[in-house]
């Protein structure tokens, strides 16, 4: 064949299709215009051309057309159906079909309605409430049967349909079944069979609480389109519940069930004179569910159901559940394994066996008396008075240090003869007790610290048992909201996964299907799960699509607010003793950091990059504040070098609310810097000085264009107390800029004088 021949052959194979289409729309229109629902209403038609405009169908006049013609069968309201046809034509074809929108043809069919109920329906009151419930049904019946359209006349393969698309499914089968009227044999109407087996097989694939909804929409169609009771509403809707309830009773069990309870409501609610027409009825409907072919439920069930969808998606619920537990318990270990290592080995080296007091008085009265012809005399016959001279030689040794001949009382030295060796020997003895009872403080020190921290991982471990039940639900309609909207967009997800997020929001893992490493799929992922969950959401990692079989991606529900950070530092020696960090936390937090260490060099170095690491570890194993300073500070006094010690200045930052927490320890000033300059007081003393530690916080609702200035005390010296004049020079666009800009404006010409850092956060929108 030719290229023309071929080009010829293609358009004539267009125009059939054209034609056949514009046939289909026309027969459509003239069949639903025909459907009387109460035997007095016909709102099918005006809605299905509604819908038409609405899904943008071009044969949107042709379906006017028939439904025209249908009308002529509804003698007594033939002009009303053709006059508010008419009018909803008209205005929908000024509209266009850009400003299509599903409430500009809402608006546009009450307004034709309204038209046609002032022309025809003003006789009396019922009349013109029928008018009005005609109106209200083809409202409804746009959005069901714009919805039928867009499934049946898309090109894109769907492989699964939400709640509400299997509910307009089930009620466009209903209208092919009205459109030929209350057709009955011998009183068993075959629109109530109908009506049964979709339930029970809508119940059985996808769950009671669609085999509910699908039953009490039916049911409320049987009564206005065939006029059958109102019961039918409430037998439809608790069969299909407990159907769906039922169904892992297999077939047979939930077509038993289903007779069971339809026979139930039977004689509870129908007449006596027609059982047994509604119990054939029941019992049809439940023989062709029956004789039904499983493979055909299955592949029905697979648009709907979620129990099937669930099997898929659990390998990835399980592969979070380890990712969470075993993130957060290696977490705590870090935690463990630094604070054993700060003081674990030090201590070992200089704990030595705790020795009474009682017992070191007794080494000195045996070193030194034992061999002594007047023991009896001291130690017998006046025990205590003897004893109470060895024990003010003791608190003499304690507050002096030594021991000296003057320190004896001159009665007992007149009658010992060896005073100069129970001064010896009590200095020594003296001198190890007291090392012993300063290492068994400490011991005992250790010992609260301990405590403490296991009552820290009590807490955190419970915390872990609350997140995975509760805190870390799986969200399931989530799930089948992201996966019906991937489908709509024509995007395959293999496994969808859906859970809460620690700190609030929502968090979504997918396995889409491989885009060839284009990353074309990544923004359409994005805009249809963001869709589907209600809040925008942004995707924070995923696996490289060009060597897997699938694309694997994470989404997080996207933050209000982000960050840039900038960092200048000036060391008085060749190292800084200061220490920093910024870094987001898994709550939606995110932690900047400052230490500044006593003195400079690397002792200072060394305490406060410790401070440091501990603290950023502490939070992320999900430790409280109180916790987490007071183990720390305990930690660097137990070190044993009273003379090192390390400020802290701390900011947590909420990217979600625009909310900061300032805890400062003995840190200088910091500035945030917006419309003007606000000043953050210093807080409590440093750490690693005083047993108990009290830190001092405030809190700061910051807006995007704020910048947080944190600096240490080689900075902050230079800072006059008008701070927005100090600050009136220095640029405030870029984060980086202004750092350097504070840091040189501190420094000026000289050297530093000691160890100098600022920190300057941006807040930016997210």
């Amino acid at each position: 064949m030719s290229m023309g021949a071929t080009q010829v052959h293609g358009r004539y194979e267009v125009l059939v299709k054209k034609i056949l289409g514009g046939v289909l729309f026309i027969a459509a229109g003239f069949l639903l215009a025909r459907i009387q629902l109460l035997s007095s209403i016909s709102p099918f038609g005006t809605a299905f051309v509604a819908a038409c405009f609405l899904a943008k169908r071009q044969e949107a006049l042709l379906a006017a057309a028939g439904v025209c013609l249908g009308s002529l069968l509804v003698p007594e309201s033939t002009l009303y159906i053709v006059t508010v046809t008419l009018i909803l034509c008209t205005e929908l074809l000024l509209m266009g079909a850009r400003k299509m929108k599903r409430w500009v043809a809402l608006l546009s069919a009450v307004c034709a309605y309204a038209a046609g109920a002032v022309i025809f329906k003003t006789q009396d009151i019922y009349t013109l409430m029928m008018a009005v419930l005609e109106c209200l049904i083809a409202l409804i019946m746009i959005y069901v049967l714009c919805t039928l359209l867009q499934i049946l006349m898309t090109r894109k393969k769907r492989s699964v349909f939400s709640t509400e698309e299997t509910i307009c499914l089930a009620l466009g089968a209903l209208i092919i079944v009205c459109i030929f009227g209350p057709v009955n044999i011998y009183g068993v109407y075959i629109a109530n069979i109908i009506a049964l087996f979709l339930v029970l097989s809508v119940a059985y694939t996808g769950g009671a609480a669609l085999g509910a909804g699908v039953g009490l929409a039916l049911g409320m169609a049987l009564c206005l389109g065939i006029s059958a009771e109102v019961t039918c509403i409430g037998m439809l809707g608790i069969s299909g519940m407990v159907a769906g309830t039922i169904r892992k009773l297999k077939k047979g069990g939930t077509a038993i069930g289903y007779i069971l309870i339809n026979l139930l409501f039977i004689i509870a609610f129908f007449n006596t004179a027609v059982w047994y027409l509604v119990l054939i009825e029941v019992a049809v409907a439940a023989l062709l569910f029956i004789a039904l072919p499983k493979k055909i439920l299955m592949f029905a069930g697979r648009y709907f159901d979620v129990q099937t969808r669930r099997e898929y998606e659990y390998a990835l619920h399980s592969e979070r559940f380890k990712e969470l537990t075993v993130g957060r318990l290696k977490e705590v270990s870090e935690v463990f394994l630094q604070t054993g290592e700060m003081f674990s080995k030090e201590a070992a080296e200089k704990m030595q066996t705790n020795v009474s007091i009682t017992g070191a008085l007794s080494v000195v009265a045996e070193t030194t008396c034992k061999d002594c012809v007047f023991k009896k005399s001291c130690w017998d016959n006046d025990f205590m008075g003897t004893y109470n001279v060895f024990c003010r030689l003791f608190s003499i040794y304690e507050k002096n240090g030594a021991l000296e001949e003057q320190h004896v009382e001159e009665a007992f030295a007149k009658k010992c003869f060896n005073i100069k060796g129970i001064l010896s020997t009590a200095e020594s003895v003296f001198g190890a007790y007291l090392l012993n009872a300063k290492w068994q403080k400490k011991i005992d020190e250790s010992r609260l610290v301990t405590g403490k921290q296991l009552k820290g991982v009590a807490r955190v471990v419970r915390d872990i048992g609350r997140e995975m039940d509760t805190g870390f639900q799986f969200l399931e309609a989530v799930e089948q909201r992201i996966t019906v909207s991937l489908d709509a967009a024509g995007i395959y997800a293999r496994e969808v996964c859906a859970e809460s997020a620690a700190g609030g929001g929502i968090s979504v893992g997918l396995k889409v299907k491989n885009c060839g490493g284009a990353y074309h799929c990544w923004p359409g992922v994005e805009k249809a799960v963001s869709r589907a969950c209600g809040v925008r959401m942004k995707r924070v990692r995923d696996t490289a699509c060009s060597q897997n079989k699938f694309c694997t991606l994470r989404f997080e529900q996207a933050r209000k607010f982000g960050v840039l950070t900038g960092i200048a530092m000036a060391a008085k020696h060749e190292v800084s003793g200061d220490s920093h960090s910024f870094q987001g936390l898994r709550d939606g937090r995110y932690m900047l950091m400052l230490c500044d260490g006593m003195g400079s060099g690397e002792s200072a170095r060394s305490e406060s990059a410790a401070a440091v690491s501990l603290i950023e570890n502490f939070y992320q194993a999900g430790f409280n504040d109180s916790i987490i300073f007071d183990t720390i500070n305990r930690l660097l006094i137990l070190k044993g070098n009273e003379d090192v010690f390390s400020t802290v200045d701390l900011c947590m930052l909420d990217l979600k609310t625009g909310s900061a927490k300032f805890t400062k320890i003995g840190a200088e000033c910091s500035y945030i810097l917006g419309g003007g300059v606000t000043t953050i007081t210093p807080g409590s003393l440093p750490i690693g000085i005083l047993d108990e530690v009290a830190p001092l916080s405030s809190h700061k609702n910051l807006v995007a264009g704020d910048m947080i200035v944190m600096m240490s005390d080689g900075v902050a010296d230079t800072v006059n107390k008008d701070a927005d004049e100090w600050f009136s020079d220095i640029p405030k666009e870029n984060a980086q800029e202004t750092a350097d800009a504070i840091l040189g404006k501190a420094l000026g010409d000289h050297t530093p004088a000691d160890d100098m850092t600022v920190m300057v956060t941006k807040i930016i929108d997210g």
